[in-house]
């Protein structure tokens, strides 16, 4: 056989934070990212002469780079990151305290004990309460320092290594000045300037290819006509009035085509349709507009083939072609298990141990094919800056060492899409391709839920209201309908429905909503029109009752600290705390599950710990259950192993009401509270909270900001659940 082709694409993309109204970013992602994901993906290819990739540029991140380069143009945190400490007022600095730490915490934060130190100082999860007290604890070098890590935090491996400054910086650690931040802060945006020219440099010089998403990274099936999710979710709640916007649908394909073009002086060839969203119409589509291949997952592939595939690997590494009335285009197919493990697994392992991982996947594959005389190409195609902050060296290790097996092995080649299809003559053909995403290959992340069919309706409606608008006023001011249009194409991005639903969550909820209506009320700030009253209302209503789950039947578990059967705890209804991307990487977990329960006289409480052997032989942990309303008491105890072990029932003045036994901490934590020693009565409705406690101080609160529901059982409860 020939050698087998591997073709690496990067995916680039950051939502489109940009407020043209207030010329303000409201998150800081683009500036950031481009210290470490956007920069040192480039810089580690001159490590490996003889290595090709894919980069994936979707328009919305390379217009936020240009924007943060013009006047006045800046984000609220890099403001604050400016701002002397003793300038800052209360509400800044409870924002710098609740945002500052948004970085992963183990790569980052646990590895700068300065970091961690004031991590440590502030609490561990963000609450009113805790940044109440921290606000009074930091004094202005702590919040100087704090200013500092947290963007020195987000540099890659390549700036580190290339810039004196910032290893001195690192170096110092604490006690950083005006001055040094000053400085740093305004390298940052040097290194803005940089990312853009670098990439038409690296491509002009055919050591990588670019393709870009279409412009603001809609789901495109959705966006053309959101009734296609119908045919990968034929059970799916849809918003009562379909959204159908073909046109847009071309728009957003043809202004990113134009964008690229412009700004890299080169034909664009290639396209990655938002998270992998295809359907024959949007096919159609890029095949209309010139794009020569498209990509995306191996389900949507199998799916198109009605999954009758005799042997996988000759079917999935190799493109496919389909002719729209003599416009050909290729597609490529996503190896999805070789492009997960970078993404999810390979962060776990050390940097050589999972590049010698992949290489064996490869070499594998290689084997099974080498007596093919046909040319193959593996697609491994993912996120190219998000994964790079969970690797404990930002990726450097893995990049370097996959790369280097790569160029050394003469059965293994990198290339890129174009390039192969104009080579190699290895292609099936698809008369029909399969509707969904890369994710589930269906559109469940972003349609069907409440709020994410309220997003659509209110999208549609604001859709509607233009083009009305625009029909009944002719002569109106022709810019401003242009840039009313632009924010409306902006509303079709895909990350505002990604964060609605109960998919995922994050500390920036609020704010993606925000934004989300932001881009929509803008349309009628710049029309002079009256607004859409629905767009004052927010659509993410992450409510602060997490659970309101009732048990399902009468518990009785034997209180040993052992789940002896499945049965034990069936009816108690179990809460999953949900932690968020962006969350995650400031919150160190110490509970995975907690259950809870009833008869009709005793509260039963589960707790599934994380990491329990470290937790209950530090002994120096504490967990304690909180009854708000009815105002009630708390229950505290240790986490140790401890044969006879009580809990404090306390009032809520804290004082010590009683001490029960009832309690055993062995393989999970399991304790009883009859409902009369905690005064809570028949019906009442019961909303508590958990921390975890170090040496007394808050280190996890459950749920981070809110409560969890609970009805207390009626009279003869027992009696009742039998009969039912």
């Amino acid at each position: 056989m020939k050698k087998l082709k591997v073709a690496f694409l990067w995916h680039m993309h950051q939502p489109y934070y940009f407020d043209e109204t207030t010329h303000e970013f409201l998150m800081p992602w683009v500036r950031l990212h481009a210290t470490r994901g956007y920069y040192d993906m480039l810089k580690i290819l001159d490590n490996h002469p003889n290595i090709k990739v894919n980069f994936n540029l979707t328009p919305s991140l390379l217009l936020q780079i240009e924007k943060y380069l013009e006047q006045n143009n800046t984000d609220k945190y890099y403001k604050l990151s400016l701002k002397h400490p003793s300038d800052l007022n209360y509400d800044e600095k409870i924002f710098i305290l609740s945002k500052f730490f948004m970085i992963n915490y183990t790569t980052v934060i646990n590895k700068c004990a300065r970091y961690d130190e004031l991590l440590y100082k502030r609490g561990y999860q963000v609450n009113k309460n805790i940044l109440k007290e921290a606000i009074n604890l930091f004094t202005n070098q702590d919040f100087m320092d704090l200013q500092v890590w947290f963007n020195l935090g987000w540099f890659g491996f390549s700036l580190i290594k290339e810039e004196k400054f910032l290893q001195e910086l690192i170096q110092k650690a604490r006690n950083f000045t005006q001055e040094e931040k000053e400085k740093l802060l305004k390298f940052q945006l040097e290194i803005l300037k940089r990312i853009i020219p670098m990439y038409k440099r690296y491509q002009d010089t055919n050591k990588i290819e670019i393709s870009v998403s279409p412009f603001y990274h809609p789901i495109l099936p959705l966006i053309y006509n959101n009734q296609l999710a119908l045919e990968c979710m034929p059970n799916i709640e849809l918003p009562s009035e379909p959204f159908k916007a073909p046109d847009d649908a071309a728009s957003q394909i043809i202004k990113a085509k134009q964008y690229y073009e412009e700004k890299f002086q080169k034909k664009l060839n290639g396209m990655w349709p938002s998270e992998g969203s295809v359907s024959n119409d949007i096919i159609r589509l890029f095949a209309e507009n010139n794009i020569h291949w498209v990509a995306t997952d191996e389900k949507i592939l199998f799916n198109s083939l009605n999954n009758i595939v005799q042997d996988k690997r000759k079917t999935l590494y190799k493109p496919y072609k389909m002719d729209f009335n003599g416009k050909e285009i290729y597609i490529f197919f996503r190896d999805q298990e070789l492009s997960d493990n970078i993404g999810f697994k390979y962060s776990k392992l050390s940097g050589v141990d999972a590049a010698n991982d992949l290489y064996s996947h490869l070499k594998n594959i290689y084997n099974y094919l080498k007596n093919d005389n046909n040319d193959y190409i593996v697609s491994i195609i993912l996120d190219g800056e998000n994964a790079w902050e969970y690797y404990y060296d930002s990726g450097e290790e893995f990049l370097n060492t996959i790369y280097s097996l790569i160029e050394k092995d003469k059965h293994l080649e990198s290339v890129t899409f174009n390039e192969y299809i104009d080579k190699y003559n290895n292609y099936g053909k698809l008369s029909k391709i399969y509707t969904g995403s890369w994710i589930n290959h269906n559109f469940d992340i972003w349609i069907g839920k409440e709020e994410e069919n309220k997003a659509w309706t209110l999208l549609n409606k604001t859709r509607k209201f233009l083009i009305n608008f625009e029909k009944e006023n002719p002569d109106y001011d022709k810019q401003k309908i242009e840039k009313a249009w632009e924010e409306l194409y902006q509303s079709e991005g895909s990350d505002w429905f990604w964060w609605y639903g109960d998919h995922f969550t994050t500390e920036n909820d609020e704010e993606f909503d925000y934004l989300f209506r932001k881009h929509l009320r803008n349309i009628f700030y710049l029309l002079d029109s009256s607004l859409l009253e629905e767009l004052n209302i927010p659509i993410s209503e992450k409510a602060k009752v997490t659970n309101i789950t009732q048990p399902k039947g009468v518990l009785n578990p034997l209180v040993d600290g052992k789940v002896n059967s499945y049965f034990e705890w069936w009816g108690a209804v179990k809460y999953t705390p949900k932690i968020g991307t962006t969350m995650a990487r400031s919150t160190k977990r110490f509970i995975k599950e907690i259950y809870y329960g009833y008869n009709g006289r005793e509260l039963f409480f589960r707790f599934d710990l994380e990491d329990k052997e470290k937790i209950l032989n530090a002994k120096i942990f504490k967990l304690k259950i909180n009854f708000i309303r009815p105002e009630r008491n708390k229950i505290i105890f240790p986490l140790i192993k401890k044969e006879n072990l009580y809990y404090t029932i306390l009032s809520k003045e804290k004082k010590v009401i009683n001490k029960l036994n009832n309690i055993k901490i062995n393989d999970i934590v399991e304790l009883g509270i009859p409902f009369e020693k905690i005064d809570i009565n028949y019906k009442d409705e019961v909303y508590f909270f958990i921390e975890v406690l170090k040496r007394d101080k808050i280190v996890e609160t459950l749920p981070y900001d809110g409560y969890i529901y609970f009805k207390a059982p009626p009279e003869h409860f027992e009696s009742f659940m039998w009969m039912e």
